[in-house]
């Protein structure tokens, strides 16, 4: 793989870092069809699950047929749904899948997504894996893969992990595996031998050295910064109703709380230190969003030192997100 041609993609949003997605599907007997399903996850910030609420896409988390099959779309920026031996075909030794596209692996599908993950790095493709992984889906996963060393640098997992306070993880990533699952997930991808990388997209809490230093252990790959890419009250209305981020903020709550100091926060100063932070170490990669916080004019560069940093890294013989 050519890391020019590829490691420079993987340092902005989902649309800077893949050609294609793909997503896990159920088939639905009502319908006769294999359907979306909601994600199980129920983050409070997750703009995929306001427009499914709001546009009536997905009503279910699983239509109990326990029947599932990938779906592909041309672009991430959206397209008409492919069959994978349609992706199969596009696939050159540069291009970026990710997947899942939204919603999350669990143990049910681990066998369809494992067979989906063998036949694209087979076709010399990459799979870009974001998950909130748990450890008994990393166990199934690494059971289930056959994949010898060249196969399995395509594998890319990259481990979201917001925060180091769990009660707060737990208030706003709402039945998503806790901190204490994940970084075991991780442990367990790590000691398989695959290339795991960190997202801490979106910040919850402004201490993300903190979280680099307690965790970089469980990961051999990328830490990755970012905020919401929309005001979180807004991400919460879209989902909740409109205005509930009032009600929520009202409430006291963890979230509620989270939702009035958002901004106080994630101030263009702490972008500015991210950033900073950024550039005093080689692992580290700061999203779109966290430049334009910022109000920095650098992230075109930034995408040229982190090509060659990643190149550098590992040698030529791997991809890093």
């Amino acid at each position: 793989m050519s890391l020019q041609k590829v490691s420079h993609r993987l340092i902005g949003g989902v649309a800077d870092k893949a050609d294609f997605k793909a997503n896990i599907r159920e088939f639905d007997p009502a319908r006769g069809k294999f359907a979306s399903t909601m994600c199980r996850r129920k983050c409070k910030y997750c703009f995929p699950l306001g427009c499914q609420k709001r546009f009536g896409k997905c009503t279910k988390v699983s239509y109990g047929s326990g029947l599932y099959e990938i779906s592909c779309d041309l672009s991430v920026r959206g397209g008409c749904e492919q069959s994978t031996s349609w992706l199969y075909k596009k696939l050159t030794p540069n291009s970026i899948v990710q997947f899942p596209s939204s919603g999350d692996i669990s143990l049910e599908t681990v066998p369809t997504a494992c067979d989906f993950i063998e036949n694209v790095v087979k076709c010399n493709g990459t799979i870009l894996l974001h998950s909130k992984m748990d450890s008994d889906v990393a166990k199934a996963m690494v059971k289930r893969l056959k994949l010898d060393g060249s196969h399995k640098s395509r594998l890319l997992f990259q481990i979201t992990c917001t925060t180091l306070d769990n009660n707060l993880m737990e208030a706003i990533e709402v039945d998503a595996p806790s901190f204490f699952e994940r970084i075991s997930a991780m442990g367990i991808l790590l000691r398989a031998g695959f290339t795991v990388n960190v997202s801490c997209t979106p910040c919850l809490s402004p201490d993300f050295e903190d979280l680099y230093h307690t965790i970089e252990r469980y990961y051999n790959g990328t830490f990755s910064i970012g905020v919401t890419n929309m005001h979180p009250n807004a991400l919460f209305s879209s989902i909740h109703g409109k205005g509930s981020h009032k009600e929520e903020i009202a409430s006291g709550s963890r979230c509620g709380i989270w939702l009035r100091n958002y901004k106080s926060m994630f101030t263009s100063e702490w972008a500015k230190g991210a950033i900073d932070f950024y550039k005093r170490h080689d692992n580290v990669i700061c999203e779109r969003n966290i430049w334009k916080l910022a109000g920095v004019d650098e992230y075109e560069l930034s995408r040229e030192r982190t090509r060659d940093i990643v190149r550098d890294k590992i040698g030529g013989s791997n991809v890093c997100t």
